[in-house]
């Protein structure tokens, strides 16, 4: 399936296997989940969610600092 995702500012389209979830993509894409928020259609979702045809994911860096 494909699926648009922006990731520290640049888009892309992916081609990813069906019935995947957030977690599965960001595995796909080395991303360690503890560092970013993703968000499916604008709205922040758990890793869990799985991804649909055609769904516009956001991958947000967390940052942190003292």
């Amino acid at each position: 399936m494909d699926i648009a995702v922006t990731y520290e500012g640049k888009k892309r389209k992916l081609k990813l296997d069906a019935d995947l979830k957030v977690s599965d993509m960001l595995k796909t894409l080395d991303i360690n989940a503890e560092t970013v928020i993703v968000k499916v259609n604008n709205e922040v979702e758990p890793e869990d969610v799985r991804i649909k045809k055609e769904d516009k994911i956001e991958i947000i860096k967390i940052i942190s600092g003292g």
